[in-house]
């Protein structure tokens, strides 16, 4: 299972936690788009007496609850058949610990955060190691500042003394 929830996009962590709301708003809308392309199959515009007209969902469920309640109840609450009993079909596959694609997901997820931590230790060290080598190759430089400075007095000072015995010499 994923150790850190938190990393995860928000629908799979959703998914994870057993939130089995979002699943189900999924398989709803899946269900509708099914239902819609079984019915635009079902009556073409070609199809002797076929007259296009907007439905919507709602008001057709309202009608359906209203003459026929039983039906409806049946359709969501059956056991083995029903909406309910299939989505929670469908949901406990999904989330079967071995075999399950949220299970398989969830392993991917935790590989790749795995590798990805893998990569910024690796990195930290290369930037570390870097790091360390410019410091020393500054210090090395200081000390090659200094001794050029320390040349730079003692070749004054001769100048300086050069300078003087010519002065008195010329005196």
């Amino acid at each position: 299972m994923v150790r850190h929830v938190r990393c995860l996009p928000w629908r799979v962590r959703a998914m994870l936690v057993d939130d089995r709301t979002l699943v189900l708003a999924k398989l709803m809308d899946v269900a509708s788009l099914r239902a819609r392309v079984h019915a635009a199959n079902i009556a073409q515009v070609d199809t002797p007496g076929y007259r296009a007209r907007a439905v919507r969902f709602e008001d057709a469920f309202q009608k359906a609850l209203a003459s026929d309640s039983d039906s409806v109840e049946k359709l969501f609450m059956d056991t083995t058949n029903g909406f309910l009993a299939k989505a929670s079909n469908t949901l406990n596959d999904l989330a079967r610990s071995a075999t399950g694609s949220l299970s398989i997901y969830a392993d991917q997820l935790q590989r790749q955060y795995d590798l990805f931590t893998t990569r910024i230790t690796a990195m930290d060290k290369l930037l570390e190691d870097k790091r360390a080598r410019l410091e020393r190759s500054f210090a090395n430089m200081e000390t090659a500042i200094s001794a050029l400075q320390t040349q730079e007095s003692a070749l004054s000072s001769l100048a300086d003394l050069a300078k003087s015995l010519k002065s008195s010499k010329d005196d």
